[in-house]
Parts: structure tokens; sequence; C-alpha cells
């Protein structure tokens, strides 16, 4: 399993707290960074229960993320084809 549960490399500096990836039950997991610059813990996930969590607090401005009131939506179907890698499921 591909778990993308921490926070993107690009806000580390932001963390106010330790930003902490949990398994449970424990397992061996490795970790590496995506084509997307996210960063990833990969593991073989054992039949049963399993629980995945992260916690950790982050600075946040509060400013609005910029808008482009010019942007258009577009049906699935006529989607250039470079643009499907962002609507894989790890996204």
């Amino acid at each position: 399993m591909v778990a993308l549960l921490n926070v993107h490399p690009s806000r580390v500096a932001d963390l106010r707290a330790p930003d902490e990836f949990s398994l449970e039950p424990a397992a061996q997991m490795d970790s590496d960074i995506d084509s997307f610059g996210n960063r990833c813990a990969r593991f073989v996930a054992q039949a049963g229960i399993l629980r995945l969590s992260n916690s950790t607090l982050i600075y946040n401005s509060g400013m609005a993320d910029l808008v482009c009131f010019d942007a258009r939506e577009l049906p699935v179907q006529e989607l250039p084809h470079d643009a499907l890698r962002y609507l894989y499921n790890s996204r």
C-alpha cells in the first residue's frame, strides 16, 4: 500500500508539531517522494484490521487561495491526456 498522509514537503517550514504518520499493526515502512513532490509511505498491509493515522499542527496565514475566474470546466472525455495523471486515485 502507498499512503499519502504527510504534509507536502513545501510546507514543512510551517509545521508547528511533528508530522507523525502511524500504522497499526506496526509494519516496516519505506518513505519516498513521488513525481508530484508528495511524501509517500509504502508498506505491506496484512489481512485484518488496519489503522492509518497522522497528526500534526501547521501554520496557515488564513489568506484565501488565488482563484482564476476565467477557468472553464470540461467534460472528462474532452480532457487532454496529459491532464489525466492528476485524476489518479492517489491524488
